[in-house]
């Protein structure tokens, strides 16, 4: 359940189990 693309402050990124920023989650490359 890591393959979901939400949006998100305008961008497409992948989401995890939490809805957590881009520079806290390292797994979530733009």
């Amino acid at each position: 359940m890591d393959n979901i693309h939400i949006a998100h402050d305008g961008k497409d990124h992948i989401a995890t189990i939490r809805d957590d920023p881009p520079l806290l989650d390292p797994t979530k490359t733009d």
